[in-house]
């Protein structure tokens, strides 16, 4: 009886020892263009058609180790703009509330926000279903409310609108969330709608 209660033992400590290091880093599953970012580079650049038509993106990528953001449209190339992340954004994917990390994998947009205290923003599907489950593995607080904004419209998450306009470019400044310019964000908010693909690359991508 004990030694059938020490090779009890002995896989419920193997399992749980499994259990932890599938949880002991996140795993992010490869998204299209972040494990080939040559289609990028070697994508066509769109051009207007003479209708005037207004083309809208169908997939944004941002690129940790480009510090870019692109915008496509049937595998061709819209617009590119560079990027700020968040202060912790080389330690890898974001793993709870308050590391300063940037997600990594796949989202979408999910929602337009006017009413922001930012200029605008679009916001990420964070968490995903991957997320909340290593969360819950680790016992961790996932965050929420990441987003791909312009400039603070006032002092938020100590952060001054000045002085971020002149760190911007220099400086990863936010608090996981991805940062453009007012202008770009103008711009990008008006070529993005909801529920479009977004993909976010780790920094060996």
């Amino acid at each position: 009886m004990n030694s059938l209660i020490s090779l009890f033992l002995v896989a419920l400590v193997g399992s749980a020892l499994l259990v932890n290091k599938a949880y002991a880093s996140k795993q992010i599953p490869e998204t299209p263009y972040c494990s080939r970012m040559e289609l990028i580079d070697s994508a066509q650049l769109w051009t207007e058609d003479s209708s005037g038509k207004q083309v809208k993106a169908d997939r944004i990528v941002v690129s940790k180790s480009r510090k870019k953001l692109y915008l496509l449209s049937e595998g061709r190339l819209l617009k590119e703009y560079s990027v700020s992340f968040g202060f912790g954004y080389k330690d890898g994917a974001k793993e709870r509330r308050g590391d300063g990390r940037t997600p990594e994998g796949l989202y979408e947009i999910n929602l337009k926000k006017t009413q922001t205290s930012y200029y605008l923003a679009l916001q990420v599907s964070y968490p995903n279903k991957l997320d909340l489950q290593y969360a819950a593995g680790k016992g961790l607080d996932p965050g929420s409310d990441i987003l791909i904004h312009g400039f603070p419209s006032r002092p938020v998450d100590g952060l001054v609108p000045e002085l971020v306009k002149n760190l911007h470019g220099y400086r990863d400044w936010t608090q996981g969330c991805i940062a453009v310019t007012n202008q770009e964000m103008s711009e990008i908010f008006d070529l993005v709608e909801t529920k479009i693909p977004l993909e976010i690359c780790s920094l060996s991508q």
